[in-house]
């Protein structure tokens, strides 16, 4: 299914999501609490709040989501990306 940027705009009012490139950290933060991105359902799955699709189902597939994600962090670290605060 392909998201629409309609839905992008209504996910990202739904959820008052402003410039993340602009956002600091603790901004970020009750972004992740209110669960602008992820939630889990009611079989307790990890879900991307704006498509819906299961990203992990067991506890050994979030970690290694993590992982994926401290290797994102590594990569913009080197490209000169630096922490906001």
């Amino acid at each position: 299914m392909t998201i629409t940027l309609k839905e992008i705009k209504e996910h990202q009012e739904r959820f008052d999501i402003g410039d993340i490139s602009r956002m600091n950290t603790e901004e970020y933060k009750q972004l992740l609490l209110r669960e602008a991105f992820f939630w889990l359902d009611h079989h307790e799955a990890l879900r991307h709040q704006l498509s819906g699709e299961i990203i992990a189902y067991y506890p050994d597939q979030v970690d290694a989501l993590i992982e994926q994600l401290k290797i994102y962090k590594q990569r913009m670290q080197e490209a000169g990306k630096g922490d906001f605060d």
